[in-house]
């Protein structure tokens, strides 16, 4: 599967960005800022607790946010518009810019701490010559606007505790861009009714987060590579979602962190215990051939790659069959990582998967996975559809129901089949990290958090 490993360059390359002086506080909670006006100065002018309300018009501004409890707010994804200007549009020390792997790319409003380090989420790296935890930002809201022309991120999170972003429209650069919105190393997100476009690698990205606790609700995502990517966080909803012409609708990926580079390693982040409920995952038929960052994905609905505790509860998957080259093709597809772990204790219950290539897929490896309810024709290996109105009960599981096995439509003897992988080259990316070893994302837990995971 085409993992482009550039999960945490940018969020990196941001902290060595030179962020302005904050002002005095001028003892305003509400600042209005309009076209032909700084975003960028009310941020740095603004204390904990200022709104910064923008007008009707367009902004060409690419700005960031080092400080807390700061909120933006438009007027309307159609009113508001932020256009990311090109990097050589920007004047020097200005913008959200990652310089590394050869080019500049640039997005559109990132929050992250001013100082470097890594952050207190979750530091990754220990010893003497560990760089210094650095504090998260908090309660950080974007609402109501439109981010568009980014080559890099539409909005991104590094380090951030309850990050909000709702009814946001994040349209990327037609080539080049990373993410539509994104949250790395961050906790209690919040991505609720966005639409994203063109968002390059994934539209919707959580991820290096072992206490993500997300909401992910009434999101609109399409024409990217993944709809929604979850690698390497743990604990969160995925609920009412669309997904629709990308290359995979909805990705659970669990890496193996061991195969970095010694000076990223850290204990590793599961992806576990997430609910997928209710999404629409349709025609994600979109190709992305084989390159150097893995092989050649299409027509994907939902995957779970080495996932834990994963439940995949009454969503609609249809038509996701691309002619396009793919390592695997299927509306749901439950595997392990080629050389590292099968997913586990995954729950695929009460979904309606038609016109796929193959309706379920499963590898037939891991302990404690269960199919159950699944109103569907074709299953690789077969026996994983039924109808569910055959008993004379079409009712779905509700709001609680994690899928325990004991449907009477369960079935554990699967047998031996071909087994079919999903491949991504391993941390490609870690050689842009290089110049920002100090910075590092991997961390720890707050202490009041530590005993979600134990």
């Amino acid at each position: 599967m085409r993992v482009k490993m550039t999960v945490a360059a940018m969020a990196l390359a941001m902290l060595a960005l030179v962020v302005p002086a904050s002002a005095a506080a001028d003892g305003s909670r509400v600042v209005r800022v309009d076209p032909g006006e700084s975003i960028q100065a009310a941020i740095d002018k603004a204390r904990p607790g200022t709104t910064i309300k923008l007008g009707e018009g367009t902004y060409k501004e690419s700005v960031t946010i080092a400080r807390s409890d700061i909120a933006i707010e438009g007027q309307g994804r159609s009113k508001t518009k932020i256009e990311v200007p090109a990097a050589g549009d920007l004047p020097a020390g200005e913008g959200c810019v990652d310089e590394s792997g050869g080019h500049k790319s640039v997005s559109g409003i990132c929050v992250a701490p001013e100082a470097q380090g890594q952050c207190e989420n979750s530091p990754r790296v220990t010893g003497p010559d560990a760089p210094p935890v650095v504090r998260a930002i908090d309660d950080v809201q974007v609402s109501k606007l439109a981010v568009t022309g980014f080559n890099g991120i539409g909005v991104l999170f590094f380090c951030a505790d309850d990050p909000e972003v709702t009814r946001v429209l994040a349209r990327g650069a037609e080539e080049g861009a990373e993410y539509g919105i994104a949250a790395f190393a961050s906790e209690d997100v919040a991505f609720t009714r966005n639409l994203t476009v063109d968002g390059g690698e994934a539209g919707i990205y959580i991820g290096d987060s072992p206490h993500a606790d997300a909401n992910v609700w009434k999101n609109v995502s399409w024409k990217s590579g993944f709809g929604i990517f979850i690698r390497d966080a743990a604990h969160g909803t995925l609920q009412k979602n669309k997904t629709f012409g990308n290359c995979v609708g909805i990705l659970f990926l669990n890496t193996d962190e061991s195969q970095a580079p010694p000076e990223f390693q850290g204990p590793p982040i599961d992806v576990k215990d997430w609910l997928a409920k209710q999404n629409g995952v349709t025609a994600n038929n979109r190709p992305c051939p084989a390159g150097d960052e893995g092989e050649a994905t299409s027509g994907i609905g939902i995957a779970v790659v080495s996932g834990i505790d994963v439940r995949l509860i009454d969503n609609g998957v249809f038509g996701n069959d691309s002619p396009a080259e793919s390592v695997v093709k299927g509306g749901i597809v439950v595997i392990g990582e080629p050389g590292f772990k099968p997913s586990t204790e995954t729950k695929v219950g009460f979904n309606t998967a038609h016109g796929n290539t193959t309706d379920i897929v499963w590898d037939g490896q891991g302990s404690g996975n269960a199919f159950f309810r699944n109103d569907c024709l074709t299953s690789d290996p077969d026996g994983l559809c039924e109808d569910p109105d055959e008993n004379g009960d079409g009712e779905h599981g509700d709001d609680h129901d994690r899928g325990d096995g004991h449907h009477k439509g369960d079935r554990h003897d699967r047998g031996e089949h071909k087994r079919k992988h999903v491949k991504h080259k391993k941390h490609k990316s870690h050689k842009k990290h290089r110049s920002h070893k100090k910075n590092k994302s991997h961390k720890k837990n707050k202490s009041h958090k530590r005993d979600r995971d134990d």
